[in-house]
Formats: C-alpha cells, sequence, structure tokens
C-alpha cells in the first residue's frame, strides 16, 4: 500500500470534506452519504448542466441571502448553457419565428374560422353539421 499513499491522502480528504467540510455544511443535513443530493440529483437528472443548476438552487436554500444569490446566478448559468446545447434542435418557437407574414396569415384565418365554427356550435347547436 506505500505506492498507494498519495491517493489514500486524497480520499481521506475528500472524505473529510463530505463528512465535516462543505459537503456536511451544505448537503448532509444529518443524513448518510447515499441519501444526499449528489445521489438524487444523478438519479433524475441526465444532464450534467441541468443536474449542477439543481444543485445550486438547492444549496441556495440554505445559505444566506447574498451566498444564496451567487448560487442561484450560477444556476442561471447552467441552465443558459444547457438551452444553449438544445439550440441546434428546431424548438416550436424558432419555427414559427421563420414564418412569412403570407404564412402568419394563413393560420389566422384558420384560426378565425375554427374560433366561429365553435361559437356557432354553442350557440346554435341545432345546425351543427353531422
Amino acid at each position: 500500500m506505500k505506492n498507494y499513499d498519495s491517493l489514500k491522502n486524497i480520499l481521506d480528504l475528500a472524505l473529510k470534506q463530505a463528512s465535516e467540510g462543505k459537503g456536511k455544511e451544505r448537503h448532509a443535513n444529518d443524513k448518510g452519504f447515499t441519501e444526499q443530493p449528489i445521489f438524487w440529483i444523478e438519479e433524475h437528472f441526465k444532464s450534467f448542466q441541468l443536474g449542477q443548476a439543481v444543485k445550486k438552487i438547492h444549496e441556495s436554500q440554505s445559505l444566506p441571502v447574498e451566498r444564496a444569490g451567487l448560487e442561484l446566478l450560477g444556476a442561471i448559468n447552467y441552465l443558459a448553457a444547457h438551452y444553449i446545447h438544445l439550440e441546434p434542435k428546431k424548438t416550436l418557437f424558432e419555427k414559427h419565428k421563420k414564418l412569412t407574414t403570407k404564412e402568419v396569415k394563413v393560420m389566422a384565418l384558420r384560426s378565425d374560422e375554427n374560433v366561429k365554427k365553435q361559437l356557432d356550435e354553442i350557440v346554435n347547436p341545432e345546425f351543427v353539421d353531422g
């Protein structure tokens, strides 16, 4: 084991940090290691960015206002990063953003016709087709 002293030292420091340091201060809440956010975040969020955002939001709830604000800004940055990651995938918003004026007018007319038909069905149910 002598050849692994440096690894043992790091593992001891990590254990101390989790059980006595920041890990205990921000995450433990008298819960066992496997009951802490580090596990449920991994289970429920399949994205590093979303997981980090959730972690920062969770941490912010137990911090003084100024530090909580900094954590929330960090969460916003992780969420923005995830949004940017999703951008290449066409969203409904992006499709509508690129519609021509003519396409928008056609959609509006169709919508108006549907609204009129629905109103007719409510006001004059005996005139409904079918």
